[in-house]
């Protein structure tokens, strides 16, 4: 029974054309052929091999770091504990992490906020406040004692005379801090008390303070001049005198900078609140508010000097809408940062807008700079360096909503935003975006369980290193030279230290993102992967694994089933057989790959340096026809059909605009070739008018 060619020829009519095989020797020949392209470049590079059969993909730029699940030239999917080097052409291990220690060898855990004072970090929990020892590479010990219990600090700057520490607690009180004696400076009973927790930040002589949206100076100035103690005979009696105006009323709180010997009753460094205000130049004073007048035994013998407490100056009063922001915790995380014109700090609006506030020390005036780029998210922290400010935040109207995380940037009427950080943890829920500063040319930030790190040349975003620690404890972080410390990181305030002149000896892993060899819609075999490295460095490993179609990656084993490992040391390249002959398990197939490496090393002085990492794949599809030999002669053509007008007929089809032509396969030639239907692509071999049979192919759309 002969075959047919079916295809149209108008809106409603087709044309058929009968095909009788001719006698040749083997005029039915199936055929296939691979799905590939003539060119062999793809992905990162161009393979100038010339093997059309091998496809490639390589991969030897980083410097644009993580971006998005599908590849892209010059970055990757994501790393944990895995980062481009300065110059963006290798890879290495991420930032050496450990849990910092005191001087007595054993953990640190004082750690809840971090501060700049007297040229050293310092951080605090409650009751002592401790500086990191460069020398030593660990906390203070014994550390100044606060004077607090079980408040938590909420922040911490320096006074700006090299004595003293200034620590904002959670009770909204303020307390100084120098070593051996400490003050509550700032009463949460004071006349005009903080509503929200302070927020502090030292510079150029001002100590600026933030309650919700509100801007002011902390002061502690000297009253009065010279003070004297009489203790009897007078009206009334331990009474108080200043040799000028103290300007003071009942209730004001004051403390004592210098003494003398007498009243013994008395002391520097310990609130008083006025009991009485008996003139301009007396008062009485009680160690309570409102409670009783403190009696001395003995005159004082010699001048004593006082500084007023509990005392602040309005400086901007932006307004706002801070009552749900400062509820959601954001106080805990910084909202001002010292800029080279004053402060600036974060102004939550009734429309869902978010101010960037900043104050000119120089003349004494507040104004709007900007704002974040959209409604309803959460600013978490700020940070002003090389001229930009840097502003943590995520796409939340609250701290415990969900929401992708950005970094916002601006200088002057320059600003914009990063793309998506990616998150590392499981939720976004909770996870502050924490600014810690700057590291040659790198922003580091924390954010999902994760250091990351915004290139501030390149533009690119990646992981720094990751933490071992929990994800919602962490309150605060800060840079200090090469090392970058995280607080609270086991949420009872340890403190990780990441130095980033050494590599992890954490868990690593790198990851491609989903690449096609630049050709989509086929299925692949993916035959090898090689890395190229430096000379890889003792102490050091590398494992590959892979994935097809974005499923699980699986890892490259040995024919023997062993793990297949980059381990000998000073080679530069490594080749792993990902697919070979055997069982469909023995092959890698799919549409897109993606690999994971795992680099590895013991020794924080060393880390595999990843220069390239290239892929090689064959075609797994093929597309299947059949070659056949057409009789052309007239007597066996029938019906009056002569071979010029089938030779005709045949060219028309295989010249067919619509492309697609149905054939009817009925010759069942060979006991795998069964009689079907399928749609074809026609091609015209070869065929004369004077000969007895004309060559043709036809292939089938579809692959196998």
């Amino acid at each position: 029974m002969d075959g047919k060619l079916t295809y149209g020829i108008s809106a409603t009519n087709t044309q058929d054309i009968r095909l009788t095989l001719a006698p040749t020797k083997n005029p039915y020949r199936p055929i296939s052929r691979m799905v590939w392209p003539e060119g062999t470049g793809g992905g990162g590079g161009e393979d100038q091999s010339g093997d059309v059969f091998i496809r490639r993909w390589s991969q030897n730029r980083w410097e644009r770091g993580e971006l998005k699940g599908l590849w892209e030239e010059g970055g990757y999917r994501e790393s944990s504990n895995v980062k481009p080097d300065r110059e963006g052409d290798r890879l290495e291990l991420g930032a050496f992490r450990e849990v910092s220690q005191h001087d007595g060898s054993a953990a640190f855990s004082e750690g809840v906020k971090f501060g700049r004072a007297h040229g050293l970090l310092w951080a605090v929990d409650d009751a002592t406040a401790h500086w990191w020892q460069l020398a030593t590479g660990d906390w203070d010990q014994a550390g100044w004692a606060t004077g607090a219990t079980t408040q938590t600090v909420t922040s911490l700057c320096d006074e700006g005379d090299s004595l003293a520490l200034l620590i904002a607690y959670d009770d909204k009180t303020i307390r100084r801090v120098l070593t051996g004696s400490n003050l509550e400076v700032y009463s949460a009973t004071a006349a005009d008390p903080f509503v929200y927790n302070a927020e502090l930040r030292y510079s150029r002589g001002t100590i600026y303070a933030l309650d919700g949206a509100n801007l002011y100076q902390l002061t502690t100035p000297l009253v009065g001049a010279n003070w004297t103690f009489d203790f009897t005979g007078g009206s009334p009696e331990d009474l108080w005198t200043t040799s000028t105006a103290h300007g003071l009323s009942v209730d004001d709180a004051i403390s004592f900078v210098t003494s003398d010997a007498n009243p013994s009753e008395y002391s520097t460094l310990t609130r008083y609140w006025v009991k009485t205000v008996e003139s301009t130049t007396k008062v009485t004073l009680s160690t309570t508010k409102g409670g009783s007048v403190l009696a001395g035994t003995a005159d004082s013998g010699g001048n004593w000097t006082a500084e007023q407490i509990d005392k602040r100056t309005i400086l901007s009063q932006p307004g706002g809408n801070v009552t749900d922001y400062m509820g959601s915790t954001g106080n805990i995380y910084r909202r001002m940062c010292v800029t080279d014109t004053g402060v600036t700090w974060l102004v939550p609006q009734e429309n869902g807008d978010v101010i960037v506030m900043e104050w000119n020390a120089a003349t004494t005036t507040d104004f709007p700079t900007g704002k974040l780029p959209v409604e309803a998210v959460f600013g978490y922290s700020t940070h002003f360096v090389h001229g930009f400010l840097f502003v943590g935040f995520r796409y939340a109207a609250a701290h415990g909503e969900k929401g992708l995380a950005h970094i916002y940037y601006q200088r002057g009427g320059q600003w914009g935003t990063t793309g998506v950080v990616r998150n590392a943890d499981t939720s976004t829920a909770s996870q502050p975006v924490i600014i810690a500063g700057v590291i040659g040319d790198d922003l580091i930030f924390w954010y999902g369980k994760a250091l990351m790190a915004y290139d501030l040349s390149a533009g690119a975003i990646f992981q720094l290193a990751a933490s071992q620690g929990t994800s919602t404890g962490v309150k605060d972080a800060a840079t200090l030279g090469k090392d970058v410390f995280v607080s609270n990181t086991d949420g009872s305030a340890a403190v990780e230290r990441y130095d980033t002149t050494l590599f992890t000896t954490d868990d690593a892993t790198w990851k491609s993102g989903r690449f096609n060899f630049t050709l989509g819609g086929i299925q692949k075999t993916l035959l090898r992967v090689t890395v190229v490295t430096d000379p890889l460095p003792a102490s050091t490993t590398m494992t590959l694994k892979v994935a097809a179609d974005g499923g699980t990656f699986t890892a490259v084993n040995l024919e023997s089933g062993n793990v297949a490992s980059f381990t000998e040391d000073d080679d530069t390249t490594y080749t792993w057989t990902v697919s070979r002959s055997g069982g469909t398990d023995a092959q890698t197939v799919g549409y897109d790959f993606e690999i994971e490496l795992a680099p590895d090393s013991t020794n924080s002085a060393n880390s595999p340096k990843i220069r390239e990492v290239f892929c090689e794949a064959v075609g797994a599809q093929k597309r299947r026809g059949v070659e056949m030999d057409i009789d052309l002669r007239s007597s066996s053509l029938g019906r009056g059909a002569s071979g010029t007008s089938l030779l005709s007929a045949l060219r028309a089809a295989s010249e067919f605009s619509g492309g697609v032509i149905k054939f009817t396969d009925t010759y069942q030639v060979g006991s795998t070739e069964k009689a079907r239907v399928s749609d074809v692509v026609v091609e015209l071999m070869g065929g004369h008018r004077d000969q007895e049979f004309a060559t043709i192919r036809v292939w089938e759309t579809s692959l196998i």
